[in-house]
């Protein structure tokens, strides 16, 4: 009888063990299958991250002055930031354009791929910022952003069609 009220309490403390690991496996397996679920979770654990896609530089704002452009991705997406690039002194933030699209995008240019450019597009003198983005069905978009000079900011550009 003393060897059955000893066994007792150690039963049902395997029983508990063996019912949390039982829980835990499940739940992995939940998490592993549900692929917003597992997203969510290694967002918490995660430090959120900004990954360098690409770098151009020149006269965006039209002052003789080269400023910097970096396309960059982020938690929330992809966005490009302008720098100004002064002589011999450190950069600081011109701009910051959110683009609309999730996905990293290229384009050919002077047959190369290409994930940033700063062009001319209109032929008018001024140089554009292009940063071409996939979205979510991976349909190519051809982001362009020109500085205008009266509100201080980039600003998306629709060249006139000829």
């Amino acid at each position: 009888m003393t060897s059955g009220t000893l066994t007792a309490p150690w039963k049902k403390w395997e029983i508990g063990i063996g019912s949390l690991c039982l829980l835990f496996f499940l739940s992995g397996v939940l998490v592993a299958l549900n692929p917003s679920w597992r997203t969510s979770l290694r967002g918490h654990f995660s430090k959120p991250q900004r990954k360098l896609l690409a770098t151009a530089s020149g006269d965006l704002m039209g002052d003789g002055h080269p400023v910097k452009v970096l396309k960059l991705q982020t938690p929330e997406g992809v966005q490009v930031e302008i720098y100004n690039s002064p002589e011999g002194a450190g950069s600081s933030l011109i701009d910051r354009i959110r683009l609309q699209d999730r996905h990293n995008g290229f384009f050919d240019f002077q047959g190369e791929a290409s994930q940033l450019a700063i062009l001319d597009v209109n032929g008018d003198g001024l140089y554009e910022i292009i940063a071409p983005t996939f979205d979510e069905r991976l349909n190519a978009h051809l982001n362009i952003f020109r500085y205008n000079p009266e509100v201080r900011r980039f600003e998306a550009f629709q060249p006139a069609s000829k």
